[in-house]
């Protein structure tokens, strides 16, 4: 359905979700072109969009890793 998916407005090719339960948080980011994913699971409550930014962070990382 794509219901609370996002998509990167500088890289369409990344494709987002996150969300959280209690204390449970989850992360999964996608990037088609280069075929590298990253996931965060959590349960530990995280700061607000904490999963978010290691999630990101770790899909950049491998992004950049796939360019070399």
């Amino acid at each position: 359905m794509g219901l609370g998916w996002l998509l990167l407005k500088k890289n369409n090719n990344v494709v987002l979700h996150s969300g959280g339960t209690g204390c449970f948080r989850s992360f999964l980011g996608i990037d088609k072109e280069k075929k590298v994913a990253s996931v965060v699971l959590a349960n530990y409550r995280l700061g607000r969009n904490n999963d978010e930014h290691i999630g990101m962070s770790l899909l950049e990382s491998l992004q950049k890793s796939k360019d070399i």
